[in-house]
């Protein structure tokens, strides 16, 4: 799902969690995995100590072959769709 991302862009943990449907916890520490795997940036740390407003970056290769998923299962449409919705509640 993090195929929809736009390229380059940073997101938030807030982000992460209304696109995978999961525990804020959950998706923090796959968010951290994927740090770990050197396929995240923590960009920015969130000031009041939530974790979910965490800024994140993804490595081009990680949104590439996510995005190659998305595409090979034909729902590159629906999660675009997903993620702006998630967005759109979010501002």
């Amino acid at each position: 799902m993090l195929g929809a991302f736009a390229p380059d862009a940073e997101f938030s943990g807030e982000a992460a969690v209304g696109l995978w449907g999961c525990a804020v916890d959950e998706a923090i520490a796959q968010l951290i995995t994927f740090v770990e795997r050197g396929l995240l940036t923590q960009v920015a740390s969130s000031e009041d100590y939530d974790s979910t407003r965490i800024r994140w970056q993804q490595h081009s290769l990680l949104r590439a072959y996510a995005l190659a998923l998305l595409r090979e299962q034909g729902e590159e449409k629906v999660q675009r769709r997903v993620h702006a919705t998630i967005y759109l509640a979010l501002l």
